[in-house]
């Protein structure tokens, strides 16, 4: 499953989107993170839900406690994103709870959160998530990709 939302200036979106596992013990989940001038993305909420047992996949989906807590980030560092706009856990402009993570790693460079979690072949999953982008003028430029396999 790979999904592409768009979202226009200062919108929020809650997501909801279907997945059939087709490997055998694992998939991941995987969102990336792009922005350019003064555009700041904000994630929350996010939960895969395995239909037939109703449990929740992941860890910390909440960001509740530490993004060392289930997640991985890759290419999160001063050098790839710009001096301290790789994605961290912020408590300002969070959908729920305390925490949600936000991240403005600098265009062209990407910045990505991963969680790998077990699955059974040919069962559906129901991946749901609240993303945010608040934008204060610049040029344009931001991307938020989502991707599940």
């Amino acid at each position: 499953m790979y999904g592409k939302q768009k979202t226009q200036k200062n919108e929020q979106i809650s997501a909801e989107w279907h997945y059939i596992s087709h490997k055998s013990t694992d998939s991941t989940l995987t969102f990336t993170f792009s922005s350019q001038g003064s555009r700041v993305w904000y994630l929350d909420d996010v939960s895969v839900i395995h239909t037939q047992t109703s449990s929740e996949m992941l860890i910390n989906g909440d960001f509740a406690s530490s993004l060392n807590n289930g997640w991985t980030q890759y290419c999160n560092t001063n050098d790839t994103c710009g001096g301290g706009k790789f994605g961290q856990l912020t408590t300002s402009n969070c959908h729920g709870g305390v925490s949600c993570f936000t991240d403005h790693c600098l265009m062209p460079n990407l910045d990505y959160l991963t969680q790998t979690f077990t699955t059974i072949p040919n069962d559906l999953y129901v991946l749901s998530f609240w993303i945010r982008v608040i934008v204060t003028g610049g040029p344009a430029g931001l991307a938020a990709y989502v991707s599940l396999y």
